[in-house]
C-alpha cells in the first residue's frame, strides 16, 4: 500500500495546503490520524477518486 502526504498532493496537483487537505478528506482515502498528526493518504484510492472527476 503506497502512501502520500499533503505535501505530495500539493506538489502533484499544484494546489495550496488547505485545498490539498480538503481533497484528502473528501476522497475518503485518509488513514486515521492523531490530533495534529500528519495526514497519510492511500495513493491508489486518492488517484482513483481524483481521476473519477469527483473534485
Amino acid at each position: 500500500m503506497a502512501l502520500m502526504s499533503i505535501a505530495d498532493i500539493q506538489k502533484e496537483l499544484g494546489v495550496g495546503r488547505r485545498l490539498a487537505e480538503r481533497y484528502a478528506i473528501e476522497s475518503g482515502a485518509c488513514l486515521p490520524r492523531c490530533k495534529g498528526g500528519p495526514y497519510k493518504v492511500r495513493r491508489d484510492l486518492f488517484v482513483k477518486w481524483y481521476l473519477g472527476g469527483k473534485r
